[in-house]
């Protein structure tokens, strides 16, 4: 995960330090999914990532400048906030 997918951009000039910390990814949420991988909700890079459990691969990505699958032009997925599972094969 990139910080150049970030759409946290572009980066302050005074950013990094201490006093001024850059938040690229913005951890929204995790969630244990119902296989026993994780969800995980990225408000900066607009994306959802599903990772697997057993080695921490990304499954899948919903959203952000890399998803796995592309969506309808007219689809209006960014800065998401609390991601959920809702069995198998449906996230909110």
């Amino acid at each position: 995960m990139s910080p150049n997918n970030s759409f946290n951009l572009p980066i302050p000039p005074n950013a990094g330090t201490e006093k001024h910390p850059w938040d690229f990814f913005h951890l929204n949420n995790v969630e244990r999914g119902p296989s026993g991988d994780y969800m995980i909700s990225s408000r900066h890079f607009s994306t959802l990532y599903h990772l697997s459990a057993a080695n921490g691969s990304i499954l899948w990505e919903l959203g952000g400048k890399q998803p796995t699958w592309k969506m309808d032009d007219n689809a209006w997925f960014h800065f998401q906030h609390d991601a959920r599972f809702h069995g198998e094969d449906t996230v909110s």
